[in-house]
């Protein structure tokens, strides 16, 4: 069991894939985490590039239906892609995606279907400090049984089985990204 005899990280691989399949398998992550992103070439700013598409598409279709009022017209079909787009942008955003994934973890741990090492998942935030450069954040933080705490984060690479992996909620929120690595290259942390 981890953390027993300090000899275990707090945080192995095998717990970490746990976590990774029950989101894998969950039916409402399913559908706003890809399992491969068109958006991915910019690792770590994934979720960052599918909003600014969202939030341009967004723009664009307000644009198109004042343009059409201001002429006279009457937007029909804009109406709902603004409409449409609002809604996307909210389905597929970090908060929405720190959401759906900490409720499947939770599921899975009232459900015996995680080990019993993991304790909880809930969202977790982050917001810019001043003077520096960093976006409003959400993702997905777990507790597990000695107290520590790990950030997974699903939206940064929008991949369903490949989450980065922070190790620990304090560092992610203060913007230390030193100790943050793709599910596909962790090993454990204690």
């Amino acid at each position: 069991m981890p953390g027993m005899g300090g000899r275990e990280p707090s945080m192995p691989r095998s717990i970490a894939a746990a976590i990774v399949d029950v989101v894998a398998a969950d039916p409402g992550c399913q559908a706003i985490v890809p399992e491969y992103s068109i958006y991915n070439f910019g690792q770590k700013l994934a979720g960052g590039l599918r909003n600014m598409t969202n939030e341009s598409m967004y723009a664009i279709a307000v644009f198109d239906r004042k343009f059409i009022q201001f002429f006279g017209g009457k937007p029909v079909d804009t109406a709902n892609a603004e409409r449409y787009l609002d809604d996307k942008q909210w389905n597929e955003a970090c908060t929405q995606v720190g959401i759906v994934t900490s409720r499947a973890i939770t599921a899975a741990i009232s459900g015996g279907k995680l080990p019993k090492w993991v304790t909880d998942a809930g969202t977790v935030d982050r917001n810019p400090k001043a003077n520096t450069w960093g976006t409003f954040h959400t993702a997905t933080g777990i507790t597990v049984g000695n107290g520590k705490t790990y950030v997974f984060d699903w939206q940064s690479m929008l991949m369903l089985r490949n989450p980065l992996i922070s190790r620990s909620v304090d560092e992610w929120k203060n913007y230390n990204d030193t100790y943050r690595v793709p599910f596909s290259t962790f090993w454990g942390w204690d």
